[in-house]
């Protein structure tokens, strides 16, 4: 039945190559300033947010719609609403000592670039340090650094737009998606999406844009809303699917491995796009593929929610979270190293990566040790 796994083995495998494409994708922006691999890898970052609302829809069904609480109309809206901020600052606050350690590094190399280059000023030291507080704050997505057309390497820790638009995002949709679980689950987590993606579509050129504003609202936070609400429809989905699957009287060993197949080539055909690059309305293809892979996955009617190797998994797919979080910072710190040698251009991406997974264990044992150091 559908939220019964408490782990799957197969999404931590996930996250972690969806992560090692992302750091790919990367890599172009850093090198070319143009994307040189993974060239459409920012559908990952929708992954993720689709991810993410699967697991805060089986949160909500669980928290207030299961038991005695059957309608959360009977709990205070204040109550409600300080419990999704709460729910955000507890994802975030997991993540935060590799935020920081992330974007610390990268303006510590932008400092050295200022003395390094002569440019030591004071109006200069002022301007770094105020766009360090607003990404330190994951506020970038509020516009605070906007100026015009802002390119990818203007916020300093560019990935961390993802935090950003969940900080922002995250403790409203899940405040209304209490609120009014019914239109969620019957409508929005449905009609939402597509009407987003149009739109998007068409004001943006495609769903992918992160750094453009429509008004006061920036593009991320609606990729952020639109991805929040797939997660709700790969919810229910799956939920849909579990059910049919244990209503059914026969061929169920059948069934299994249809639905296996389905999931892994819906997968495949995905990441075929992503690597292959695809762009305007051809992006919004992939994200429906994926959700309708992972419907398969969280149904449990699949042979890959059975992979063994829980430990080892598990480590995997919680790596992954903390190199996405510093893999820029460290990325460029390397390239900068590597830029006068003739050595093959893929000896500093893999020495970037290889330094992203040590820093990061290191830094979930001094974090799990020090800050979150659990209760006796």
């Amino acid at each position: 039945m559908v939220g019964i796994m408490k782990k799957n083995n197969y999404v931590e495998l996930l996250r972690f190559i969806f992560c090692v494409l992302i750091f790919l994708h990367h890599c172009g922006h850093v090198t070319y300033g143009s994307v040189a691999f993974i060239p459409s890898g920012g559908l990952i970052a929708d992954a993720y947010f689709m991810l993410t609302g699967y697991f805060l829809f089986r949160h909500i069904e669980k928290k207030f719609y299961s038991g005695d609480t059957t309608d959360a109309s009977c709990i205070s809206r204040g109550y409600e609403a300080g419990y999704a901020i709460k729910y955000t600052l507890k994802k975030i606050a997991r993540l935060y000592p590799f935020i920081a350690f992330g974007t610390i590094i990268i303006y510590l190399l932008e400092l050295a670039v200022v003395f390094h280059n002569g440019e030591f000023a004071i109006t200069e030291i002022t301007i770094r340090l105020r766009e360090f507080l607003v990404e330190m704050t994951l506020l970038p997505l509020t516009g605070l650094l906007q100026q015009g057309e802002i390119s990818l390497i203007c916020y300093r820790n560019s990935p961390m737009w993802y935090m950003s638009a969940l900080l922002l995002t995250l403790p409203v949709f899940m405040y209304l998606a209490i609120r009014k679980k019914n239109l969620f689950k019957y409508y929005l987590v449905w009609f939402v999406p597509p009407i987003l993606q149009a739109w998007m579509v068409v004001r943006f050129g495609g769903v992918l844009p992160w750094t453009q504003f429509a008004g006061i609202l920036n593009s991320g936070l609606i990729r952020c809303f639109s991805s929040l609400c797939m997660g709700g429809m790969v919810y229910y989905g799956a939920e849909f699917l579990a059910k049919r699957y244990e209503a059914s009287a026969k061929n169920k060993t059948f069934i299994r491995i249809l639905a296996t197949v389905g999931e892994l080539a819906l997968l495949g055909f995905f990441l075929f796009m992503v690597i292959k690059g695809v762009s305007g309305m051809d992006e919004v293809f992939p994200l429906y593929l994926i959700a309708a892979s992972f419907m398969f996955t969280f149904s449990g009617i699949t042979f890959t929610g059975g992979l063994g190797g829980e430990k080892f998994f598990g480590f995997l797919g919680r790596l992954s979270l903390p190199i996405y979080c510093i893999h820029w910072g460290v990325y460029r710190w390397v390239s900068i190293a590597f830029r006068f040698s003739t050595m093959n251009y893929w000896i500093p991406i893999g020495a970037a990566f290889a330094c992203s997974v040590i820093v990061s264990v290191v830094l979930m044992l001094l974090s799990d040790k020090l800050i979150f150091k659990k209760k006796a």
